[in-house]
């Protein structure tokens, strides 16, 4: 299976974002706060297209879409430099956005760092789920379907949200139905 490609915003976008933080345009938050490189997890290809060209305006340089859970896990496992956000679609074939936190958390992945930034996304959040969530130390939760700012505004909060790792309860969260 071949890598997924990032896609890329400009040469000019890339070469700003190393600079100084400009004020922010209307709605755009300055360069230096957005990730630079985003996983998006999704099995709807049209959802992926969405949120990467989404985040492209928001000032995000890389977004690597893939769309399954297994292929997340992978793109991790491999990738030659970190991501800064995982955002994962909470239903997908061949593991969920729960178990690829699951994974995250429990330091599964070798060079990947538990307590990165993971965002689950659904349009059926259910009682369980959001309390799975919780236990497994989600960094956010958007619900389906959701605006650009909405979107903007949960990946600021959730960059900024900080937890101790607990690796040994991660591990004994029951994702089983």
């Amino acid at each position: 299976m071949d890598a997924p490609r990032p896609i890329i915003g400009s040469t000019r976008q890339a070469a700003r974002a190393t600079a100084t933080p400009a004020p922010a345009k209307s709605g755009v938050p300055p360069l230096g706060l957005m990730p630079e490189r985003v996983l998006i997890a999704d099995d709807s290809l049209a959802m992926l297209d969405i949120i990467a060209t989404v985040l492209q305006s928001l000032g995000v340089v890389n977004a690597y879409p893939v769309n399954t859970g297994s292929a997340a896990i992978n793109f991790l496992y491999h990738s030659p430099q970190p991501v800064d956000v995982v955002m994962a679609d909470l239903d997908m074939p061949h593991g969920t956005g729960l178990n690829l936190l699951q994974t995250i958390r429990s330091g599964a992945i070798r060079n990947v760092r538990p307590d990165m930034c993971v965002i689950l996304f659904s349009g059926l959040w259910t009682t369980e789920t959001l309390t799975l969530s919780r236990q497994l130390d989600v960094n956010g939760v958007l619900a389906k379907p959701f605006s650009p700012g909405k979107l903007r505004d949960e990946i600021m909060a959730a960059r900024r949200r900080v937890f101790p790792l607990d690796f040994n309860r991660y591990r004994c969260v029951s994702l089983a139905n």
